[in-house]
């Protein structure tokens, strides 16, 4: 358990050290890092990446059941589906205002008034859906990071139709294997981004192994 995170359960730290196992032995990288930045959209933090000897570069996003491979399976349509939402609840919210601006009688002001309540309250659940909504499985800029993408994910818990275009699927046992092969992502890419990459991944390794080491100097003393 020398690199678990503290916020993550010893099912995803296991997942992990299984495409970890796959991208060394299977895809032949010699350079990995657990929760990489890479550089592009956003600085996003990838679960691990592998850069191999052939200088491809291989994302794994780990998940470590459905519901958690469901909170990044949005694309813009769900996007757009949630701003219509957002729409509808103000316009609601302004009618309301106005029914409650010209309300004769206390008990109209008073059901207005509540009404105004519960569209606020929507509105602000709404914005916070919008705010960690995340489509970048789907996302092009992200996907093109790479040249092969993949999920690893318990034996099972995402089904062949539920695997997003352009993304390969990992299963931890017997061994890491590949139960869908990524396709490669198309598109050169210039030279200096894959020492990014490995600057990226160096920084990862050089971060969880001082992390590692405050916390064996914190347990000795």
């Amino acid at each position: 358990m020398t690199f678990k995170r503290n916020n993550e359960s010893e099912l995803t730290y296991s997942l992990k050290w299984a495409a970890w196992e796959w991208l060394y032995y299977v895809a032949k990288c010699n350079v990995i890092g657990f929760e990489v930045k890479l550089e592009g959209p956003g600085g996003r933090i990838v679960d691990v990446v592998g850069v191999s000897k052939d200088k491809e570069l291989y994302v794994v996003e780990v998940k470590s059941s459905l519901a958690d491979f469901r909170r990044d399976d949005n694309d813009s349509l769900d996007r757009d589906r949630l701003r219509r939402e957002e729409a509808a609840n103000d316009r609601m919210a302004s009618l309301t205002q106005e029914i409650l601006d010209e309300a004769g009688d206390e008990d109209a002001a008073t059901q207005a008034t509540l009404d105004i309540e519960m569209l606020s309250q929507r509105s602000t659940k709404l914005k916070e859906r919008a705010g960690r909504l995340s489509t970048k499985f789907h996302d092009p800029r992200f996907v093109r990071v790479a040249d092969y993408n993949y999920l690893m994910v318990p034996s099972k818990a995402v089904r062949r139709n539920q695997l997003p275009p352009l993304w390969g699927l990992l299963a931890p046992t017997p061994k890491p294997h590949a139960v869908i092969e990524a396709p490669r992502v198309g598109g050169s890419r210039p030279t200096h981004m894959y020492a990014a990459v490995l600057r990226a991944i160096a920084r990862s390794n050089t971060r969880d192994m001082m992390r590692t080491r405050a916390e064996e100097s914190r347990v000795s003393s």
